[in-house]
């Protein structure tokens, strides 16, 4: 055997043993790729590179793509659950195509994924989960479904590249400090939909200068800005009639801008905070949501 094809052979040998000791075999078939039991997709043994799921998933079980180096995944119809953590810390991710079949996408599902830059929620989806996008730090522009009806905890927390964001109005549970620290948020058209405003909302945005709350949510939480420093003005609509006990705290001046004779302007009275009664009132199309 000549010495250039030993060398070739050798590197082979090596290449194949280092495959299977990390337990990833060279070529996988389908079934070896996908783990499914009962629709359920629970293990993933690929390579990573561009992943179509198989059909006949139903579920995408928790951290099955965990810390992979998937680049893209194309899931299929009939998945109508994204488990925790599923695609958490996929560092090459970069685009994600999801089915109209989605009805939740869970806990950190797609937690910390550095190269993601956009997504497209579908219609048909009505939860996003706690943390599901947060620390994804090029997420620039995000779609959300009219079919949404929630959105949790730090949902989209640290998502730095985020500037702008559209909030259906069938959304009717928005939890606290949804956009906790999006550094360069600066618009957010928010729901009529919520019954309550949180008041951690927009902790640590330091780029929002107006928050413009719409008449429909009837309570607010108690107002922590910390660290919006350009935040200069809040708008609170006359449907709010109840505030969260405790001092508000923002970082600067803020006033607030109310109806004349409204709660909000007893707020800023108790709290000695500047107030505007300069509410303008909603189209004539406003609808009240159900108590």
């Amino acid at each position: 055997m000549k010495k250039a094809s030993i060398v070739k052979w050798a590197a082979g040998v090596l290449f194949m043993t280092a495959l299977f000791a990390a337990g990833i075999p060279a070529n996988l078939s389908a079934e070896e790729e996908f783990v499914i039991q009962d629709g359920t997709l629970i293990k993933y043994n690929g390579n990573g590179g561009n992943v179509v799921i198989p059909d006949g998933v139903t579920v995408i079980a928790d951290g099955v793509f965990k810390e992979t180096d998937i680049i893209s995944v194309e899931i299929p119809e009939g998945v109508q659950v994204i488990g925790e953590y599923a695609f958490a810390y996929c560092d090459s991710l970069e685009n994600v195509e999801f089915p109209s079949t989605l009805i939740s996408i869970e806990h950190g599902a797609f937690f910390s994924n550095e190269v993601l830059t956009q997504i497209s929620i579908p219609e048909g989806v009505q939860t996003i989960c706690e943390s599901a996008f947060a620390l994804c730090d090029n997420l620039q522009k995000v779609e959300l479904p009219e079919s949404l009806l929630s959105i949790g905890y730090r949902c989209f927390e640290m998502c730095d590249s985020l500037e702008e964001i559209s909030i259906p109005d069938s959304v009717t549970a928005l939890s606290d400090g949804v956009f906790y620290e999006c550094a360069n948020l600066k618009k957010v058209d928010l729901p009529t939909s919520i019954y309550s405003f949180p008041g951690q909302t927009f902790a640590h945005c330091e780029n929002i200068e107006e928050i413009v709350i719409p008449n429909g949510p009837r309570v607010m939480g108690r107002p922590y800005m910390d660290e919006c420093y350009k935040l200069k003005s809040i708008t609170i609509p006359p449907s709010i009639t109840y505030f969260e006990p405790g001092t508000p705290y923002f970082f600067g001046e803020v006033t607030i801008h109310g109806a004349a004779g409204s709660a909000a302007e007893q707020y800023a009275e108790e709290y000695d905070l500047p107030f505007v009664a300069d509410y303008i009132e909603p189209s004539a199309d406003y609808q009240p949501i159900e108590e």
